[in-house]
């Protein structure tokens, strides 16, 4: 399992991360998904023998939001990566 997080642009309302959510949710392989419009950020868990990232950024796209890899990685190299920041950032 990988996952991946975008910085997503975009984002103007509460109506934002339901939307993109669903768009993802059809894509073969993505397992999960949080999109947080406060953080400006999508989260995706997902299977990198089905879809990989260039789907889920087009994907994301076509529902009408920029979106940039901050993170990308299995999912403990992510997890690791993650808690690093928000370490560096106290």
């Amino acid at each position: 399992m990988t996952a991946v997080h975008l910085q997503t642009t975009g984002m103007r309302c509460a109506a934002c991360p339901p939307r993109i959510e669903a768009e993802l949710h059809l894509l073969p392989g993505v397992k999960r998904v949080v999109v947080s419009r406060d953080l400006g950020l999508t989260s995706v868990m997902f299977d990198e023998d089905i879809v990989g990232v260039p789907t889920i950024r087009d994907r994301i796209a076509k529902a009408g939001f920029g979106a940039e890899v901050v993170i990308q990685g299995h999912l403990w190299e992510v997890a690791q990566s993650v808690h690093e920041h928000a370490v560096r950032k106290r």
